[in-house]
């Protein structure tokens, strides 16, 4: 395996001075038509890869385009954001404040009571459908104050987990649910493929 410092030689004597210093005249130079060979020894080839830069990448490098994201994607945006927060004596600001206020007090009391899965049973079936349930001791916390995520995947000899994908089971009642000591969070996942005993089966 070659060294850094070598594949860097290598780039110089291979692709940059043959068309910094050679005299090959390249033919696709985009809109602005491929250099030609001069008596003065121009690298004919170089001046091709950069009118072919400027024709295809010009105007998307312009300073108008440049300011034009800058007013779209930032300055209206935050425009906005700006006025919606000093609305009606900042009410979203301070509505933003005191909830962080009640999560963050009522954050070290949240907890996983347990886990549990239902709806397949031991000789699965491809098209079955997994109920995972999550059960939350929120306390004052509502479910959409959370996000719950179970992770789950192929399960290797030793337990462990291989092929993750993450799922967000929804609070058990909606939007609008009232806080209770304890949410259940429900989630399904089809079974997509069955594996019991030997190597995972290769991939179609």
């Amino acid at each position: 395996m070659t060294s850094r410092p070598q594949r860097c030689t290598s780039l110089l004597e291979t692709q940059v001075a043959p068309r910094f210093y050679g005299g090959t005249v390249s033919e696709g130079a985009g809109a602005a038509g491929p250099s030609t060979t001069r008596g003065e020894k121009v690298p004919t080839h170089w001046v091709s890869m950069i009118k072919h830069t400027l024709s295809h990448l010009g105007p998307a490098v312009s300073a108008e385009r440049m300011l034009r994201d800058y007013v779209n994607i930032l300055y209206r945006p935050a425009a906005v954001a700006g006025r919606s927060a000093t609305a009606n004596s900042y009410a979203q600001a301070r509505a933003l404040a005191s909830w962080s206020a009640k999560v963050r007090g009522t954050w070290p009391q949240v907890h996983v009571e347990h886990v549990d899965s239902v709806g397949v049973s031991e000789d699965p079936q491809i098209g079955d459908t997994l109920q995972v349930n999550a059960y939350v001791a929120l306390n004052a916390l509502t479910p959409e104050d959370v996000c719950v995520e179970v992770a789950y995947g192929r399960a290797e000899e030793n337990d462990a987990l291989a092929d993750i994908t993450m799922m967000e089971p929804a609070g058990e009642g909606g939007p609008g649910q009232r806080a209770a000591p304890v949410q259940r969070f429900v989630g399904h996942r089809p079974v997509r493929a069955v594996w019991l005993h030997g190597p995972r089966p290769a991939a179609a």
